[in-house]
């Protein structure tokens, strides 16, 4: 794993002025990633902050939101969020498209959308996560719809 992040800082290097700065936060994080990887024990007997790593999963998440998809930036990230979560053993909620009450997630606002069945899951602000024993971590937070407030009629015939 550590070689691959070697590869990986090479093929960052490599990259244009734009994609520089992603990059670069990017290797920060596997930075961290390598740090934590020293720190985690896994599965036998072995203690590690699930806060860390699912802090530093958001963290990649948002510079994967932030890319443009097609740069290699995109490629290493989603790389990095799935070593991470296999390390972790964690397993991302599914919930976009899933009628509320959805395990594991957690309503912030209700949106108006005529093209969903109101309570249908349509954003995800945070991601939530499961172990592979389907024990719920942390819960998502979600946007559902809501049905579309009716228009009302001008009263032109006065």
């Amino acid at each position: 794993m550590l070689e691959q992040f070697a590869e990986q800082k090479k093929g960052l290097r490599r990259m244009s002025l734009a994609q520089k700065q992603q990059g670069e936060a990017l290797e920060q994080l596997s930075q961290q990633l390598l740090s934590l990887k020293s720190t985690l024990q896994l599965r036998n007997g072995i203690i590690f902050s699930q806060g860390q790593v699912i802090d530093l999963l958001d963290r990649l998440q948002r510079i994967r939101t932030a890319a443009s998809a097609d740069n290699a930036v995109v490629q290493l990230t989603d790389q990095a969020i799935d070593q991470m979560q296999q390390l972790a053993s964690l397993h991302p909620l599914v919930c976009q498209g899933q009628h509320y009450p959805a395990q594991g997630c957690e309503v912030l606002s209700a949106m108006p959308d005529s093209g969903r069945a109101p309570g249908t899951v349509c954003e995800i602000i945070q991601q939530g996560y499961l172990r592979e024993t389907g024990e719920l971590i942390r819960p998502a937070k979600v946007v559902v719809s809501s049905r579309p407030t009716p228009v009302e009629e001008s009263s032109s015939d006065i």
